[in-house]
């Protein structure tokens, strides 16, 4: 689409408008969805004739294009659309004026909310107003926490926390959400699939008379979701500030089922979610240290590094998990100092961290510690690595250590040992001789 209209090609545009007369419906929606993604303004009027296209699919297209091309003289015609009888066009119509910014649109958002709609479209409502209006609204808003729909009790939370409620009621509903291990549905809202993917779908299913129930990436269904788990996606994903991670942190403490499945929430955390995590490194319990250790390990930077170096004389018992999570940020100078000036027992950590290693400079570097370490627990560590080295140079290592009459004997038996347990491959069977005919 974009290359046939590259340049204003007119006679490009001009054909996705022409598709909008088109009598099938799929190629309706692929028109209209090709102008969308060109984004060309004279796109615009022609769009607008589709919201009252006799499709359900051909006017939620149209909805949804329109805030793509974010022209606010569209505005007043989005607020017709809330009116619409089909859920897809209601809450696309809601998303486009979100889209274009208009304040002005509020109200008539506001005002779909009186008339109990789909709980989609209460969502996408909510979701508008949290960014476009003011605490002024937060009383109104709240009547919604006591709605039958899990989904517009959360969405309802989430506006009043953007809305910064005076009377803390979203932090609140989150505060028990997190509490909570029961099971709640999601109504449905719109496809997982774009309106220029439903066209070619729609268009497909027209060509071989294929019912369009039978389309199943547009049959949404209710999502059934755990509250603890929907609650921390939300404050992590949506929210995000300090007071959201603060609540995490708090309840976390409390709730086994948070210690247990929280980092799998904690993809990538933001800078201010650090102040309420980096306490979990002081706590008298291991496995919280260790959510700690987890949870600070995905922000990286010097700070972290820090932190965690602290901690190993802090929390020494905690060495075998700190040195791993200094490894997996890949602070390979941070564990070289470390290794360098260390006590035995960390060193030794280090020193299997260091065997792991995959640089092709390591076999050096292992041959030196094991030929020249001031420790034999630590020049120990290395030799399965020497041995297993494919480039030979491991395999020198061990045999200087083998003849040389001063190594320790602990040394040389535990070298043999190494050798011994890699499996050296068979020698090539020898090559027939040719024969001469």
């Amino acid at each position: 689409a974009k290359m046939l209209a590259s340049s204003d090609n007119r006679d490009g545009i001009n054909y996705f408008i022409n598709m909008l007369e088109d009598p099938s419906a799929g190629r309706r929606l692929i028109g209209v969805a090709s102008l969308g993604n060109i984004g060309h303004p004279r796109g615009v009027m022609p769009t607008l004739g589709l919201l009252n296209d006799g499709s359900d699919y051909v006017r939620w297209g149209a909805t949804q294009v329109l805030g793509a091309f974010g022209d606010i003289r569209t505005t007043g015609f989005l607020s017709q659309s809330l009116k619409d009888a089909n859920l897809w066009v209601q809450i696309s119509a809601v998303n486009s004026l979100q889209a274009i910014g208009d304040k002005n649109t509020i109200d008539d958002v506001y005002e779909i909310l009186e008339k109990n709609p789909e709980p989609a479209v209460t969502v996408a409502a909510l979701d508008l107003i949290s960014r476009m209006g003011d605490k002024h609204m937060a009383d109104d808003i709240a009547l919604h926490l006591g709605d039958n729909d899990a989904g517009v009790r959360f969405a309802t939370a989430v506006c009043l926390t953007r809305l910064n409620d005076e009377k803390g009621r979203g932090i609140e509903f989150f505060e028990k959400a997190l509490e909570s291990t029961e099971t709640v549905t999601i109504s449905p809202g719109l496809p997982p699939i774009s309106p220029l993917e439903t066209g070619v779908k729609l268009l497909a299913a027209e060509l071989t008379d294929t019912p369009e129930s039978r389309i199943k990436e547009l049959v949404t269904k209710p999502q059934k979701v755990v509250s603890w788990a929907h609650a921390a996606q939300i404050l992590i994903g949506e929210i995000a500030t300090a007071e959201a991670y603060n609540v995490i942190a708090e309840e976390t403490l409390i709730h086994r089922h948070l210690q247990v499945g929280l980092l799998e929430y904690m993809v990538q955390p933001r800078p201010t979610a650090y102040a309420a995590f980096e306490p979990f490194l002081g706590n008298g319990e291991a496995e919280i240290r260790q959510l700690g250790y987890d949870i600070l390990v995905r922000f990286g930077g010097d700070r972290v590094l820090d932190r965690l170096t602290e901690q190993l004389s802090e929390y020494p018992q905690d060495a075998p998990a700190l040195i791993a999570a200094l490894d997996s940020l890949e602070a390979s100078t941070r564990l070289r100092e470390l290794f360098r000036t260390a006590e035995e027992s960390v060193r030794i950590l280090i020193a299997q961290q260091i065997a792991g290693w995959t640089d092709k400079r390591m076999p050096l570097i292992w041959g030196q510690i094991a030929t020249e370490d001031h420790s034999l627990a630590v020049r120990m560590v290395v030799l399965n690595s020497l041995a297993s080295d494919p480039t030979g140079v491991g395999m020198v290592y061990l045999t200087q250590i083998i003849e040389d009459s001063d190594s320790p004997p602990e040394l040389v038996s535990a070298a043999k040992d190494a050798l011994a347990a890699v499996e050296i491959p068979p020698p090539p069977p020898p090559e027939e001789p040719e024969t001469v005919s």
